[in-house]
């Protein structure tokens, strides 16, 4: 039996962010799916980066298919942010502004943390960022260990990115960590509420989704008795 779920007016935007191997992707649609299955009122979209849709996407792929891309990261910062502009005025934007609900597998978050670790400066993707008009309302990070990272990764099938090497994890897991307040000292992304929410990616697929659930509720909920 289907239920129906109060929306804010102008939508509600989700992130799921994370290191690799956090199950964040699968988790994405799971959730996605949830809605969809359980609310009859729910329009559901579920979107990725990059987004395939323009050549910034798909440049961005081959970028980080090929062993020397690491070195672009420049090159990958810029290709983002325009993929993740055109994303937002040509399907999010749409979407939200007809009260539905949007999710994203990463969002600005993994470009602070993968390509800082590139060697860009924060102020560079500040400036890459500058014409992007819509953020989320809400960010999921998933939390987990390196070292449970490193066995799920291990047990991937399929072609690799050059980030996903292990001895890469460590300091990726430390951007992770102290990302939020980072991005708060930076104050960014500047006049937009983002809210960020911890999630405990060590559980059962099955668990994890269910806090994702849960905090999003939660979160619409907050954000429709503000309007």
């Amino acid at each position: 039996m289907t239920k129906k779920l109060i929306l804010p007016k102008q939508g509600f935007y989700v992130a799921f962010e994370g290191m690799d191997g956090s199950g964040k992707s699968t988790t994405a649609t799971t959730t996605h799916n949830y809605f969809l299955k359980n609310y009859d009122n729910v329009f559901s979209l579920m979107t990725r980066e990059p987004s395939l849709s323009d050549s910034e996407g798909v440049e961005i792929r081959k970028i980080l298919a090929d062993k020397d891309g690491f070195s672009q990261g420049v090159r990958l910062t810029d290709l983002f942010a325009k993929n993740r502009e055109n994303k937002m005025n040509n399907i999010v934007i749409p979407q939200t502004s007809q009260g539905q609900l949007v999710f994203t597998d990463r969002t600005y978050a993994s470009t602070f943390v993968y390509q800082g670790m590139q060697g860009v400066s924060y102020e560079y993707i500040i400036e890459a960022h500058k014409n992007v008009l819509k953020y989320p309302d809400l960010v999921l990070l998933f939390e987990l260990p390196v070292e449970v990272a490193a066995q799920r990764i291990n047990h991937r099938n399929g072609a690799k990115e050059f980030f996903d090497e292990i001895d890469i994890l460590a300091p990726m897991h430390e951007r992770y960590s102290s990302l939020v307040s980072k991005l708060e000292e930076l104050d960014f992304p500047k006049g937009h509420d983002v809210v960020y929410r911890s999630i405990n990616a060590t559980k059962s697929p099955g668990v994890v989704s269910n806090q994702c659930i849960e905090v999003i509720i939660e979160e619409l909920s907050k954000k429709v008795s503000k309007e």
